[in-house]
C-alpha cells in the first residue's frame, strides 16, 4: 500500500510488438518504432527528472520483450530502482484469463496494467507513463505534487472547441463522454453536477495508489471479479473509472489540485492530430516541441497512430531523423 509522500513511482507499459487487433481502429498498422521512442522518452526523463524523489521506475512487458527492455533500461542506468516487470508478474489475473483462453485487446491490457501496478508501489501517487511520451523540462515530485496533492488536468468541452477544427472537436468530446458514461455504468456511479461537464487529462496520469487498490476492490465488490468485469465489458478506460470512482467517494479535492488542460501534459504542444485538425495549424518542428512553455506541464506527447504524413516536415527521410533531431533539441 503506497505510503510515502516524499517520492514517486513511475509505471510504464510497453511492447515491442503490439497488438492492432480489437482497438476501436485507434491504430491501422504496427508501430514499429517503440524501441526507438522508448528511448528518447528515457534519455529524456534521466536528463529532466530530480531523481532524488524517484522510487521506483517499473517497466511492463510481455514475456517475450523482457529481455530486449532490460537491455535497453540498462543501457541507460544501473539502478535497481529501474525495473523491467513482465505482465504476469506484475498482473497474474491477465495471466490467468490467458491460459483459459480469453483475448484481451492490447489497448486494454496496457491500461490493465496501470491499475494493477497500485497493489505493487509503495508510494502515495504513481504517475503513469507511454512511450509515446517525452519529458521536456526539468520536474521534481513537488512540481506534479505541489503542497502535497497531486495536479490533475481538468478539460470541458470548451478545451476541444478552442483547439480542433469543429468536426474533431466533435468527435473528442463524443468520445470522452462516451468513456466517462461506460465507465460510471461499471461504477453504478451518477455523477454530480460540478462534475458533469468535465473530463481529464491523458497519461501521464498522477494515480492515488491507495483509491486505485479501493476501485479494483469495488469492482470486485460490485462484479465479482474486477478482472473479469474489465475484459467483459468495452468503452471504459483506465482513466474515466478511476477519477469517477474517487468523485464517488467524495475524494477528488482531498487528493487533487485541479489545474488547467495543459498542467501535466502540455497536449497543446503535443503531437496529438494531424496538423490539419487544429483551429491554428501547429508547429511540429524539434525546435518547437523541446521548447517549454510557461506555466504548462514538463511533458509532451508525440503520438505513434498519427500518419507521419499528417504532421513530419516533407524534410525528414524517416522517424529516426526527426527523433534524432528532437532529442539534439531536447538535450540543447
Amino acid at each position: 500500500m503506497g505510503e510515502k509522500d516524499s517520492s514517486l513511482s513511475f509505471v510504464l507499459p510497453v511492447t515491442l510488438q503490439e497488438d492492432v487487433q480489437g482497438t476501436d481502429d485507434w491504430r491501422d498498422s504496427p508501430d514499429t518504432a517503440c524501441p526507438r521512442r522508448l528511448r528518447l522518452l528515457l534519455e529524456s526523463f534521466s536528463r529532466t527528472f530530480d531523481r532524488r524523489g524517484l522510487e521506483q521506475f517499473l517497466v511492463v512487458c510481455p514475456r517475450r520483450d523482457q529481455s530486449e527492455l532490460e537491455r535497453i533500461l540498462r543501457a541507460q542506468w544501473d539502478d535497481p530502482r529501474f525495473a523491467v516487470l513482465c505482465e504476469e508478474e506484475l498482473c497474474p489475473e491477465l495471466a490467468a484469463l490467458r491460459a483459459q483462453g480469453q483475448a484481451v485487446p492490447g489497448w486494454y491490457v496496457q491500461q490493465i496494467l496501470k491499475l494493477a501496478a497500485a497493489r505493487r508501489v509503495s508510494t502515495r501517487y504513481y504517475l503513469t507513463l507511454d512511450s509515446d511520451i517525452v519529458c521536456r523540462q526539468p520536474f521534481s515530485v513537488g512540481t506534479l505534487c505541489p503542497g502535497g496533492k497531486a495536479l490533475l488536468s481538468v478539460e470541458t468541452p470548451l478545451t476541444f472547441v478552442q483547439r480542433y477544427r469543429w468536426k474533431i472537436a466533435k468527435d473528442e468530446i463524443y468520445i470522452k463522454y462516451g468513456r466517462l458514461g461506460a465507465s460510471a455504468r461499471l461504477l453504478g456511479y451518477r455523477r454530480r453536477a460540478r462534475y458533469l461537464h468535465r473530463s481529464y487529462g491523458e497519461t501521464p496520469v498522477l494515480m492515488h495508489t491507495e483509491s486505485v487498490i479501493a476501485l479494483l476492490d469495488y469492482l470486485t465488490w460490485r462484479h465479482g471479479d474486477w478482472l473479469q468485469c474489465l475484459v467483459s465489458n468495452d468503452g471504459w478506460t483506465e482513466y474515466t473509472l478511476y477519477f469517477q470512482f474517487v468523485e464517488h467517494r467524495g475524494d477528488l479535492e482531498r487528493l487533487y489540485a485541479t489545474a488547467h488542460p495543459n498542467a501535466v501534459l502540455d497536449v497543446d504542444s503535443s503531437v496529438w492530430h494531424g496538423r490539419r485538425c487544429y483551429r491554428r495549424a501547429p508547429d511540429f518542428s524539434p525546435r518547437q516541441l523541446a521548447k517549454a512553455n510557461k506555466g504548462a506541464g514538463p511533458f509532451i506527447a508525440v503520438q505513434s497512430y498519427v500518419p507521419l504524413e499528417d504532421w513530419i516536415a516533407p524534410r525528414y527521410a524517416s522517424l529516426d531523423a526527426f527523433y534524432d533531431e528532437l532529442e539534439r533539441e531536447l538535450s540543447a
